[in-house]
């Protein structure tokens, strides 16, 4: 502000100094022109010169002051003309003080005249200056020529300042159109007027009204432009905030999801917003002009008349009522109408805000059927309700529902208060009257278990006692609201669950049977029977059950990884495993365990966890090592009388051999005595020799394989190369009851795992009772063969013969041990070959040769590795 009034001091001393500077120079120049004038001759008209000292004091003096300097003049040229001496041309000098006088004159008049003109255009300028409106003129390159004080007030810059500048440029101008546009209309027209956007010399913007106007000059010519600029930015801004207050409050009636109705005196209907008319399933057109009694429900339209009148009667007071409606599809809906009467262009209307009021009254009603139900619900429940207070020493019994009574027999009268301890069981009241005290102090629901006395027989029924207090808004327990459920059901059920826990422990513990349960993503045991821990040899009272891990550090170390991948190969496909393998103890003890277990699933397929079964089968593991071993004792013994029968026929088998050697060997002596020796025919004899020891060696070899004691061993066997052993066996047997014995083998058999004596042993015995079952035929060939052959993943063998053949009705017992149809037998033969046979993982079975004898077939798998 100091800055202005500075600057303002300025500009008004500025014209103060030059005046007098002005004023000085004028009157020195005078002065000196007076001086060279009257030094001069007369012939030069030096006085002339007065006219620029009017000139000069012209720019400072008013028109009286300008014709004062102008006499002064013209007196300081008579008063040079008397001084000066004329006597060369006295004309010529008289001529030269007329013509300056003449153009002294002149050039006051003509400034008197200029001066006059530049004090009106000052006044009219003054003029302009006065108004508030934004004034300034521009030539036709818009460079500023005139700048108001208005101008200077709306934008900040001085005259000095804008005069010369470029307007446009100088406040930014931000036009609703292209300049160019603008300009040819002004051209066309010689006036334009819009809204422009100015920026100020501080950098906010205004928005003005804008007129120009274009002054042109005798010849039509552009050479200025006035432009008048109003400032209308606080107006605008009125204009925008009224436009966006009223597109807010079209909004708010259009958009509100309030149903809005304004209807006049008659009872028509002025307008809606659009979501009331929806509501109603019209458009707005179809509302507007129609009685407004129309849309209500027919019963309720003298109440809606009748508030209607009321609310004209009382102008801007608002009255409610709620009425049903009825949508332009028949239905009804419940409104709560707020309405208030008012003037609106001098015309009385009503103007009402509808609310759905629909899902409150339905609420209510539900609410109230609810509260209806509820309050048969709680009198027909099978359990019993009640309410009590709280007191000093126990509960106060405010309310008991029909099933108390009912069981009780106490009517409300009799519960009440503290009667209601009547019927708890002596043994339970102190307990109950003391769990409710605790509760009541410390503000927690009351759960309790007693027992009530049933009024029909007397008897006590266990009860599951619940309660929760009702508190105010400081937090004090009000009332309990309680509620008891019979359990005496499940009481018993727990007790027989106990029970059945205690059983199925003492069972677990006398067949050594123990069950778990883990989660196999975890591999965390879950659960861990008391058996479990015996089996294991851990302390049943340990904190925690080993997992699957822990476990496997229990597992024999030649187990350990093949348990390991069975039963997780087991959880990848999701199915049950089984498998046995030992343990050791920490004392070093060796246990035998059959492992089994079952996968629980989800409702998505999913396994959540396995449940199973641990058994200790050491002493079965031994009583089966002693039965193998009786049963391989048993099978050397077969074995053994089964030689001592072929006795005669071995010895016949080896006799044979050993005859042809001492004949050959006589031979052999009677060529070498020849002269000279017959030495060929001597080495072929003794070449018989050989191959009849050989013979007489594979003979006792097979005896001793059959009659050796040792071990079970798995390997492959070839069946056919069996077939071969044992028909070379026996064939001093066929031979001597005239049989005829005949091989049919397959020429691909596969070889199969087993143990190579075992297997000879079960086809020599089929063999042996093949040729025993032939003994007493004569009316028919006595035929023994033998069949090998490929099924599938087996091999068949079959012994057929055409004896005495099978009897139907003792058929099934043949394997049983020491059934027996010989006079001599003992009737463990069949019993030890099916035996043998199942260990190697086949099957044995007999059945009838048509038309007479009986064929008895084995199978076994092909190149199985089984353990025998």
């Amino acid at each position: 502000m100091q800055a202005g009034q500075t600057q303002g001091q300025d500009q008004a001393t500025s014209p103060i100094v030059s005046s007098r500077v002005l004023r000085a120079v004028s009157a020195v120049t005078a002065i000196g022109i007076f001086i060279l004038d009257t030094m001069t001759p007369a012939e030069i008209a030096v006085a002339v010169l007065y006219v620029g000292v009017v000139l000069l004091t012209a720019k400072v003096l008013q028109a009286r002051g300008v014709v004062l300097v102008a006499v002064g003049c013209m007196a300081l040229t008579m008063l040079s003309y008397v001084l000066a001496q004329h006597d060369a041309s006295p004309s010529i000098a008289l001529s030269n003080r007329l013509l300056s006088l003449a153009a002294i004159g002149v050039t006051a008049f003509l400034a008197v005249h200029s001066r006059s003109r530049e004090t009106v255009l000052r006044e009219q300028a003054g003029l302009l200056d006065l108004t508030h409106d934004t004034i300034f003129v521009r030539d036709p390159n818009d460079v500023i020529t005139y700048w108001n004080r208005g101008a200077e007030e709306q934008y900040g810059w001085n005259k000095g300042e804008a005069i010369g500048q470029v307007s446009h440029q100088l406040t930014q101008t931000i036009f609703p159109r292209p300049l160019e546009e603008i300009t040819a209309e002004l051209l066309r027209t010689g006036r334009w007027d819009g809204e422009l956007v100015h920026t100020r010399k501080d950098g906010t913007q205004a928005i003005v009204a804008s007129r120009w106007s274009m002054r042109r000059d005798a010849r039509g010519r552009p050479v200025a432009i006035l432009e008048t600029n109003n400032d209308i930015t606080e107006r605008k801004r009125a204009e925008e905030a009224l436009r966006e207050s009223e597109e807010q409050w079209k909004a708010v009636f259009e958009c509100n999801p309030t149903m809005y109705f304004m209807a006049d005196a008659a009872g028509t209907i002025l307008s809606v917003n659009p979501f009331g008319a929806e509501q109603l399933g019209y458009t707005v057109d179809e509302l507007v002009r129609t009685p407004v009694l129309s849309v209500f429900y027919e019963p309720d339209r003298e109440t809606v008349q009748r508030n209607i009148a009321s609310c004209f009667a009382q102008p801007n007071k608002a009255m409610s009522w709620e009425v049903r409606k009825v949508r332009k599809d028949g239905t009804e809906l419940w409104v709560r109408e707020t309405a208030r009467s008012v003037l609106l262009r001098k015309c009385q209307v009503i103007l009402v805000a509808c609310e759905d009021t629909t899902e409150r009254k339905c609420a209510q009603e539900a609410a109230r059927r609810s509260e209806q139900e509820l309050r048969d619900l709680i009198e027909n429940l099978p359990a019993m309700v009640y309410i009590v207070l709280p007191g000093p020493f126990g509960p106060i019994a405010a309310f008991a529902s029909r099933g108390w009574r009912e069981y009780s027999g106490l009517s409300q009268e009799d519960t009440a208060g503290s009667g209601w301890q009547s019927v708890v069981h002596p043994a339970d009241l102190e307990r109950n009257l003391e769990k409710w005290r605790v509760c009541a102090a410390v503000g927690e629901p009351y759960e309790n278990e007693s027992r009530y006395r049933r009024a029909a027989d007397g008897a006590y029924r266990w009860f599951l006692d619940r309660a929760v207090p009702l508190r105010d808004e400081h937090g004090t327990i009000l009332k309990w609201y309680g509620i008891l459920t019979d359990i005496e059901d499940r009481k018993r059920a727990e007790a027989a669950l106990r029970r059945s826990e205690h059983y199925l422990a003492e069972a677990q513990r006398l067949s050594h049977t123990g069950s778990c349960a883990y989660t196999p993503a975890t591999e965390q045991v879950i659960y861990w029977s008391e058996e479990m821990f015996r089996i294991y040899g851990l302390d049943p009272q340990r904190s925690r059950a080993p997992d699957v891990n822990e476990l496997a550090c229990f597992w024999h170390p030649d187990d350990r990884d093949r348990v390991l991948e069975r039963i997780r190969t087991a959880v990848c496909e999701k199915a049950e495993y089984a498998v046995e393998h030992g343990i050791v103890l920490p004392d070093g003890t060796v246990k035998h365990l059959h492992v089994s277990g079952h996968p629980v699933f989800d409702d998505t397929g999913a396994v959540v966890e396995y449940v199973g079964t641990v058994m200790d089968v050491t002493e079965r593991r031994r009583a089966e090592e002693a039965l193998h071993k009786a049963q391989a004792e048993l099978a050397h013994v077969t074995r053994v009388t089964t030689m001592s029968a072929l006795t005669a026929s071995i010895a016949h088998e080896v006799n044979q051999p050993l005859g042809a050697i001492v004949t050959n060997a006589n031979a052999a002596l009677r060529w070498l005595a020849h002269e000279p020796p017959e030495l060929d025919e001597a080495r072929e004899t003794l070449e018989r020799i050989t191959r009849d020891g050989h013979r007489a060696s594979e003979v006792i070899g097979r005896v001793r394989a059959l009659l050796r004691k040792k071990a079970a061993v798995a390997k492959r066997v070839n069946l056919n190369d069996l077939i071969q052993n044992v028909v070379a066996l026996v064939h001093g047997e066929v031979s001597q009851h005239r049989i005829l014995l005949r091989t049919e083998q397959a020429p691909d058999l596969p070889p199969v795992m087993g143990d190579h004596v075992q297997l000879q042993q079960v086809l020599l015995n089929l063999v042996l009772n093949g040729i025993e079952a032939m003994k007493d035929v004569t009316e028919r060939p006595r035929e023994l063969l033998i069949r090998s052959r490929r099924e599938e993943a087996a091999v068949l063998v079959a012994v057929q013969d055409t004896g005495v053949g099978l009897e139907s009705q003792n058929a099934g017992r043949m394997f049983e041990a020491f059934y027996t149809t010989k006079a001599e037998g003992m009737g463990m033969g069949l019993a030890i070959c099916r035996s043998i046979i199942e260990a190697h993982g086949g099957r044995l079975w007999a059945s009838a040769n048509e038309p007479r004898g009986a064929v008895f077939h084995f199978s076994l798998p092909v190149d199985r590795d089984r353990p025998l």
